[in-house]
C-alpha cells in the first residue's frame, strides 16, 4: 500500500461518517472594542455562472472582471494503487467573466490545458488564484512532483508517466504559476516550487512530536493571496503558509507559519487565506474533528498570522473557532466572510457562509453576533468581493455542474 496516497491531504476530501450539526464559535480575547452592529445577512442569491468543472478559487479585478480556477476533469492516463484509481490529464482551466451577473455578461477561458488529477470522485489541479491588474493572474497547482512520483512508484505494475505528463508534472505540479497576458495570450511561467519545498520539509520533520501521525511527507498547495511582489501560499498537505517573494530577479521561499494540529496526531489542512493590513487570516478544514465517529465537532479555526512574526511554529494564533470545514474566506467592509464546505457530514445542500465582525482592536466579534447564510450551498469553495456583492463557487467538487453564486451584501 502506498502510505503517501493513503495519508496525504487532498484538497477537499469528502467522507460520510456521523452527522454533525453546525455550531457557532468563540470570540477570542477579553473586553474588545466592539464591532459595529451587523447588518442583516442576504436572504437569497443569484446563480450567475454554470457548467464549471470543479471550480475552486475566485478573484476579482476592478469593477467588471471575475476569474475562477477550474480543477478540471482529470484525464485518460491512469494508475491504480490497491483498488484506488487516479487519472491524469490536461483539463484544468481559468475562466474570466466580464460584467458577471449583468445582461451583457460574457466569459472566456483565458487558460486551458492545465494539469488535472482525479482520484475517485475528487479532482485537484489549479486550485487557488489571485490577480494583479488585467494582465497578471497567479495560481497554485496542487500536489508535488515528489508526491506524484511516489504514487507512480507504488502503483500496480509500477508504470511510468508519458513524456508529456512527465514534463507537466516536473514543470507545474506544486508550483506557484504566473499567467501573464502577452500579445493577447495568457502564458504560464512557474515562479516557485512550493510543493516540492514543502514535501522535502515535511519529510525532514515527519518524526517530530508535533507532526501529524503518518501524514508526512505531504504537500498540496491550495490557496494564494498576492500583493505586489509577495505571494503567500497555503499548503493543505504540509499545513504551512509560505511567502514567495521576488528579490533581485529571483523568487525566494520563506516558511511563514505552520498551522498546528487541531487534534493530536491529525493535520489541520488549511485551505483558505486572506490578508488585511499586515495580518494573514488562514482557515482550516479540520476534518479530524468534524468527521470524528465518536464525538463529531465543528471546531475549524481561523488563524491570524502576523507577517512580521519570526517563529513559524508559533506565528499562527487562533482568532475564531467553532466553524465547520473552511474552504474559502475573504474580507468585505463589514467583516470576514468564511465559506464552509458542509455543516453536517452527509452530502447535500448544507454548506454555509458565516460573517464574522471585527472589533476595532482587530479581534473577532463575539460568536453570538456571527451571522450565517447560504445554507443551501452544495460543497462551496472560494470567495471574492465584487461591488456590493460577494461571490462563492458552488458545487466545487462537481464536473460540469459547478456554479458561481452571487449574494448582495
Amino acid at each position: 500500500m502506498n502510505t503517501h496516497r493513503t495519508n496525504r491531504s487532498r484538497a477537499v476530501r469528502v467522507v460520510a461518517l456521523a452527522t454533525v450539526t453546525a455550531t457557532v464559535g468563540l470570540g477570542f480575547f477579553a473586553a474588545p472594542a466592539l464591532a459595529k452592529k451587523p447588518r442583516p445577512v442576504p436572504s437569497s442569491h443569484t446563480v450567475v455562472a454554470t457548467g464549471l468543472n470543479n471550480p475552486r478559487g475566485l478573484a476579482t479585478e476592478g469593477d467588471n472582471l471575475v476569474y475562477v480556477s477550474e480543477a478540471g476533469t482529470g484525464g485518460s492516463e491512469c494508475i491504480t494503487i490497491d483498488t484506488d484509481t487516479t487519472c491524469f490529464g490536461f483539463t484544468g482551466s481559468i475562466t474570466r467573466f466580464e460584467k458577471l451577473g449583468k445582461k451583457k455578461q460574457k466569459s472566456v477561458k483565458i487558460v486551458d490545458g492545465l494539469l488535472s488529477i482525479q482520484e475517485g470522485s475528487e479532482v485537484v489541479g489549479i486550485d487557488g488564484i489571485d490577480v494583479q491588474g488585467k494582465h497578471r493572474v497567479f495560481g497554485v497547482m496542487s500536489e508535488s512532483a515528489q508526491g506524484i512520483a511516489a504514487d507512480f512508484a507504488a502503483a500496480d505494475g509500477t508504470p511510468s508517466p508519458s513524456p508529456t505528463l512527465s514534463t507537466a508534472i516536473s514543470t507545474y505540479a506544486g508550483r506557484l504559476v504566473e499567467f501573464r497576458k502577452k500579445h493577447g495570450v495568457f502564458t504560464p511561467t512557474a515562479l516557485a516550487n512550493v510543493g516540492g519545498t514543502n514535501w522535502e520539509w515535511t519529510d525532514a520533520h515527519k518524526s517530530d512530536v508535533w507532526a501529524p501521525t503518518n501524514d508526512f511527507p505531504d504537500a498540496n498547495p491550495y490557496a494564494v493571496v498576492s500583493e505586489g511582489n509577495k505571494h503567500w501560499v497555503v499548503d493543505a498537505g504540509a499545513n504551512t503558509v509560505t511567502l514567495v517573494q521576488k528579490k533581485k530577479g529571483v523568487y525566494t521561499q520563506k516558511l511563514v507559519s505552520y498551522i498546528p494540529n487541531p487534534v493530536p496526531g491529525r493535520d489541520a489542512a488549511p485551505a483558505c487565506i486572506a490578508k488585511r493590513g499586515r495580518y494573514l487570516y488562514v482557515g482550516e478544514l479540520n476534518f479530524a474533528a468534524f468527521y470524528d465517529p465518536t464525538t463529531p465537532t465543528a471546531s475549524a479555526t481561523i488563524y491570524r498570522i502576523d507577517t512580521r512574526a519570526t517563529d513559524p511554529m508559533t506565528s499562527a494564533v487562533a482568532w475564531a473557532t467553532g466553524l465547520n470545514p473552511i474552504t474559502g474566506c475573504g474580507f468585505a467592509k463589514d467583516g470576514l466572510y468564511v465559506v464552509q464546505l458542509r455543516t453536517i457530514s452527509s452530502s447535500g445542500a448544507n454548506g454555509a457562509i458565516t460573517r464574522i465582525g471585527i472589533n476595532k482592536n482587530g479581534t473577532a466579534a463575539a460568536s453570538g453576533t456571527w451571522q450565517t447564510f447560504g445554507t443551501d450551498l452544495v460543497d462551496p469553495s472560494g470567495f471574492a468581493k465584487l461591488h456590493n456583492t460577494i461571490l462563492v463557487a458552488n458545487k466545487s467538487t462537481s464536473t460540469g455542474a459547478g456554479e458561481i453564486w452571487q449574494f448582495k451584501i
